[in-house]
Formats: C-alpha cells, structure tokens, sequence
C-alpha cells in the first residue's frame, strides 16, 4: 500500500498496511507485500516482528530482485563458520562490517536471538538486489522493527521462517522419504533419546544448552 505525491509513489512511514493483510504461512509466497519506490531514503517503516516470523514477506522489485552474475553451486561438503565476529569490539555498525567483510554483502542472513536490532542489522548486511534476511526469533510483545525502505527497495527480502516454510500435507511426507533415504542427515541433530517419564529432564537439557534435540519414547 502507497500514497502518491508529487514526486512519485511514496511509503507511509509508520505503517505498511499492506503486510498486515497477506496470508499467514507459505501462501504468502504468492501474496507478498512487495515495496515501491520511496521518496526519502531516510524514512523508515515499522512493523510487529512476529508479522515477519510468521512467514510474512516484505520485498521489492529492484532489478528484479535477479542475480546478474553466475554464481557456483554450494560446496555440497560440510558447512562451518569461515568468519566470526565479536560486536564488543566492533566500533562501527555491525552491518557495515559484515559488507566490508563480504563485498557487497551475504546472500541469506539469520536473526536468531529475538532482538529487533539485530533484525535490523541482518538485513541491512544482505546483498542488495538479491539478500534474504531470515527472521527466526520471536521479540517480546508489543515490540517493532524498522528500518529504511530504501533498504527493501533496493532487492532486499525480509521474511520469517515459521515451520521452516514447509507445506506439512503436501511436503512433509517428501521430507521424510529423503530422511529415509539418507538424503537429508538428521542424526548428528538427535543428541539424547529419553523415555516420556524423564521428559522434564530433557526440556531442562535443551533449556541448559546441552542438547540439540531429543527424542521421546513412549
């Protein structure tokens, strides 16, 4: 949703009205609240994180949102971190570091702690034209994100990431088959198998950060 001026197509600073009515979950990556052109680099638009978490997608068309380079495929070996950061003695914005780092900045980015500066940061850091931010963890109520629309304009995608995007009847069972098959690896993620009398015990475990996952027989 916009509002027109005399210099063009303009966004509503406070609000976007139009992510509030896309479709919760996958469908909305039919129906997404896509972003004109901003009259002012410098205003910002604000919303609820967990529109976002809940797979809401704010997007724009900058060059189509396209790569304009080829790009080789993912390294299909074992994946790790090739570069870490510690923000305390970072004296500049984290964002800016990571693109100074990358070129231009990463490709998919991941806010895992629940922190709306942090979401900010993890898009403002993608690559323009193409980025995905991924919003995964959930701000406390009543809490907003912002940032500059000059930031979606330019090709940048920010989107949640309920249920990992996964459509349960109809994908679900594929996903499963391939874990079968051995084609998607969740072994090394299933660090304690339990009985269901001791599952407090694992609850408190995950909550202790001495599991990744377990298992509940019953």
């Amino acid at each position: 949703m916009s509002t027109r001026t005399s210099s063009g197509l303009a966004l509503r600073p406070a609000a976007i009205p139009s992510l509030s009515k896309c479709r919760k979950g996958w469908r909305l990556l039919s129906r997404l609240s896509r972003v004109p052109k901003a009259s002012k680099t410098t205003a910002e638009i604000m919303k609820s994180p967990v529109r976002v978490v809940e797979l809401t997608c704010w997007k724009s068309w900058f060059m189509a949102s396209k790569r304009t380079y080829h790009r080789s495929p993912i390294c299909p070996a074992r994946m790790s971190a090739r570069s870490t950061l510690r923000q305390r003695k970072i004296s500049s914005l984290i964002q800016q570091v990571i693109i100074e780092m990358t070129g231009w900045g990463v490709d998919h980015s991941f806010e895992c702690i629940c922190n709306v500066h942090v979401m900010r940061a993890a898009l403002e850091c993608a690559h323009r034209g193409w980025g995905q931010s991924i919003v995964i963890g959930v701000a406390g109520a009543g809490q907003e994100i912002s940032t500059r629309p000059f930031q979606l304009v330019t090709g940048r995608t920010w989107k949640g990431s309920a249920f990992g995007g996964v459509k349960g009847r109809s994908q679900l069972p594929k996903m499963v088959e391939d874990s079968m098959k051995g084609e998607i690896e969740l072994a090394p993620f299933v660090t304690h198998t339990m009985s269901l009398e001791r599952i407090n015990e694992a609850f408190d475990l995950m909550h202790e950060g001495k599991s990744i996952r377990t298992v509940i027989k019953y």
